[in-house]
């Protein structure tokens, strides 16, 4: 079911300016846009993703994880999503899981 309203409104807006950042590759404006829409509440598998890898970038593998497990949960099969995952998943030593998250 779609969520309507000011905060579908808010997220759909920030996914806009995180697509049009990409299509510059402008990764890191996409980033931080991502992760000033997280912040706010919004919940997209793109938006969270990058927002996971920005906190990544930082040495935040911690913090990076629940967003990345959140964006599986909504794509559990978008490549970047895993990907990001099961980087995060191997800087936080848990190989296993990582594998299993790879295959």
């Amino acid at each position: 079911m779609a969520h309507s309203g000011p905060a579908a409104t808010q997220s759909a807006t920030f996914l806009a300016q995180v697509e049009a950042a990409l299509r510059r590759a402008d990764m890191m404006s996409a980033m931080r846009l991502s992760d000033e829409a997280v912040v706010a509440g919004a919940e997209h598998p793109t938006l969270l993703s990058l927002a996971g890898l920005r906190r990544m970038n930082k040495g935040q593998d911690a913090a990076a994880l629940p967003l990345l497990q959140r964006a599986r949960e909504l794509a559990p099969r978008h490549i970047g999503v895993l990907d990001a995952l099961g980087q995060c998943l191997t800087h936080l030593d848990r190989a296993r899981e990582a594998i299993v998250v790879f295959d």
